[in-house]
């Protein structure tokens, strides 16, 4: 075996119906051995940005069909991995998918799992329902993932009302560093990406920063630490 890649190896999945092919997801793409790895072929799936993590799942109903989940990407294939469809934009707002499954006893549907919980949508043509459970919307902030983080770290917020929302940066002397939101924003999940820069896009050094979400319901904040 004999295959260089071009990135770390993330995942690594044979094929349920073709038993000699290998599939595996690097940083940069995906890759398919026809003769039980002795050799890989570069597939024509978009290039990937993963947060430390990719999954490769098949459905075991249906012949051909892969999803493919990688960071704030959520990809579905229906003819062995030879061209992809991004459906990311069926779950909106929810910019990293850690795993992803398809529903057993109803084919058009998937699960998908986020840092924020599993929630499922319809990939009939047109549909964009996402079914994320009937508890009414409750104002809170989540813990930022990845945390510790070097590149970057997504922070979770949920408003339970329509309004004006802040998610400002405090370096450890209490010193605002950053608004990443300031503006009006309707009730629901939202989630704000911080890439450890500052107001003036400088890098920030190490150490330990506090995020605050402001709005009329509340103040609420959190700490993370970041690594260079």
């Amino acid at each position: 075996m004999g295959t260089t890649f071009d990135s770390t190896i993330l995942d690594l999945r044979p094929s349920p119906w073709e038993p000699q092919n290998l599939y595996l997801v690097t940083r940069r793409g995906l890759w398919r051995s026809e003769d039980r790895g002795e050799s890989f072929r570069r597939l024509p799936a978009p290039v990937l940005t993963p947060h430390g993590r990719a999954r490769l799942r098949f459905d075991p109903s249906e012949p051909g069909r892969m999803f493919l989940a990688a960071g704030r990407r959520l990809l579905i294939s229906q003819d062995f991995g030879g061209q992809w469809q991004d459906v990311s934009d069926r779950l909106a707002g929810w910019p990293l998918f850690f795993d992803v499954a398809p529903d057993p006893e109803a084919p058009d549907h998937i699960y998908a799992a986020t840092p924020w919980g599993l929630y499922r949508t319809v990939l009939q043509e047109g549909a964009t329902a996402v079914d994320a459970g009937s508890e009414p919307v409750v104002f809170g902030l989540d813990p930022s993932y990845p945390n510790p983080f070097n590149a970057s770290t997504v922070i979770g917020y949920r408003l339970s009302e329509n309004g004006g929302a802040e998610v400002q940066i405090y370096n450890a002397l209490g010193q605002q560093v950053r608004t990443l939101v300031d503006g009006d924003q309707v009730a629901g999940q939202h989630v704000a990406i911080w890439d450890g820069r500052d107001a003036a896009g400088q890098r920030l050094a190490s150490g330990v920063y506090v995020y605050r979400l402001t709005s009329a319901q509340g103040v609420l904040t959190r700490k993370m630490v970041l690594l260079r």
